[in-house]
């Protein structure tokens, strides 16, 4: 298995996580927070898909962002939301957003956040699978420079991991709250 394989492999587990807890998920559940500043598993689902597509359009293309899924998709024109310019170097993908800028965020439903996620790592997978054998080693200039392509794409597998445990967690916490409160009513 060449190290390509074994990423997209990685990939595909996180895709086939994520569609699995957004399918049949009830909207209660999908905008819950634990607390007032925790982000809600649909809130989770989106930062991975802003993750994704901040990596393969900018990082790792090189592209403008406006070439953005999130753009090109019509999702920006959809909820009138434009999360440029906010949190971690301006590339709108929730990590340094503060509680103001996220409030901001509009909540869509799982469909729609599946959509998203879905296409954004339809457009990673492709990219990995179109790199030449080397091509995990090439630095990369611009947004992502001085770090490998591999780099990028570890960061955003290891991301993607933590963050579908929360998901499951998260998912699991509302459920037992459910759950108590049939019981008690």
């Amino acid at each position: 298995m060449r190290d390509i394989d074994l990423l997209l492999d990685l990939f595909k587990s996180q895709i086939k996580a994520i569609n699995k807890v957004m399918t049949d998920i009830p909207d209660d559940c999908l905008h819950w927070q634990a607390d007032d500043e925790a982000n809600s598993i649909g809130l989770t689902v989106w930062h991975l898909a802003r993750i994704a597509d901040v990596t393969v359009t900018i990082i790792l293309n090189g592209k403008n962002p406006m070439e953005q899924t999130w753009f090109t998709s019509g999702w920006a024109e959809t909820t009138s939301y434009n999360p440029m310019g906010k949190g971690w170097m301006g590339s709108g993908m929730l990590t340094g957003f503060t509680q103001e800028d996220v409030a901001e965020i509009p909540q869509m439903t799982a469909a729609n956040y599946r959509a998203y996620f879905n296409e954004t790592y339809t457009a990673l997978t492709q990219h990995l699978q179109a790199l030449p054998e080397d091509g995990l080693a090439q630095n990369l200039e611009g947004m992502g420079s001085g770090k490998p392509v591999y780099f990028w794409y570890r960061l955003t597998i290891i991301d993607a991991m933590r963050h579908t445990g929360e998901i499951f967690a998260l998912k699991a916490m509302w459920e037992r709250i459910q759950k108590q409160v049939e019981e008690t009513t």
